[in-house]
């Protein structure tokens, strides 16, 4: 069988392409098969997915807590994280300096009473010595006036 010039060319040219397809479209080359599990829909009682990751949890609300005595922390019931409510105690403070200071204030109020108990007194004192005063000025006046006549 005799081929000719053009079908010949058509063959040098279609056989490279053709082998190259077979090459490329050969099983095993590529790509790995995908293994897909199947099976019939049902309904489940949970789906649960568990990430691992890093970084930080930020509250959505955040509150700034202070006391105004300063002291030794004795007890504190709640720990970082935890949930807690108004009122809640949040720390015991130490109360040997506030009362000491408690002390102290009762001490000097008592101090500034007997003060101005001593004042009271004092001005009543003045008082007395003033009307005796007037009352011998005028003793002393009317002698005074009656020595003249």
């Amino acid at each position: 069988m005799s081929v000719g010039p053009r079908t010949r060319r058509l063959l040098i040219v279609a056989l490279p392409i053709l082998a190259a397809g077979l090459l490329v479209l050969r099983p095993g080359r590529g790509a790995p098969a995908t293994r897909v599990e199947t099976g019939e829909v049902a309904r489940r009682v949970a789906f649960q997915s568990t990430v691992a990751g890093s970084g930080e949890i930020v509250p959505a609300r955040y509150a700034e807590i202070g006391s105004g005595a300063m002291g030794k922390i004795v007890t504190l019931p709640v720990a970082e994280g935890d949930r807690v409510t108004s009122g809640q105690l949040l720390a015991r403070i130490d109360p040997v300096q506030a009362e000491s200071d408690v002390s102290s204030a009762q001490a000097q109020l008592g101090a500034l009473k007997a003060e101005a108990r001593a004042a009271a007194d004092a001005v009543r004192t003045a008082t007395s010595d003033l009307a005796a005063a007037e009352a011998r000025e005028r003793d002393l006046a009317q002698q005074y006036a009656r020595r003249r006549q």
